[in-house]
């Protein structure tokens, strides 16, 4: 599993770190998440966390060709699209249910899909 981190930081309250990916690959939920080191934020973001899913069973009956080859279109575009911007330590799965207690009774978050990202990701996920 990932680290716990107490509420009281923001989880995109950390120093910026290139490159981005993370050591270890690890999970969101119960899929796999790919974290390989990259250079290319862009490129990342498209491999590892939007188009990995296309493979999906559940995917492929949701979204027809033309809605694949749109998604493709748009990662193609992301570097004109999205400033480029630094990685920093992110949470990557924010919800409610990664939310613990401390044996003080104090909140903290549980961190099973941790990766050195866009800020951006957490507060997509939040």
């Amino acid at each position: 599993m990932g680290r716990v981190r107490a509420c009281a930081r923001p989880p995109a309250h950390h120093h910026a770190v290139p490159p981005i990916g993370w050591h270890r690959d690890n999970w969101l939920g119960r899929r796999r998440q790919v974290n390989t080191w990259d250079d290319d934020g862009f490129e990342f973001f498209a491999q590892h966390r939007l188009l990995r899913w296309l493979g999906e069973r559940r995917v492929q009956e949701a979204l027809e060709a033309a809605d694949r080859a749109a998604l493709e279109r748009l990662c193609d575009r992301l570097p004109e699209l999205l400033p480029v911007r630094p990685a920093c330590l992110t949470h990557g799965d924010l919800w409610a249910q990664n939310v613990m207690a401390t044996p003080d009774g104090r909140p903290a978050l549980i961190d099973p899909a941790v990766s050195y990202t866009w800020a951006e990701v957490d507060l997509a996920h939040l």
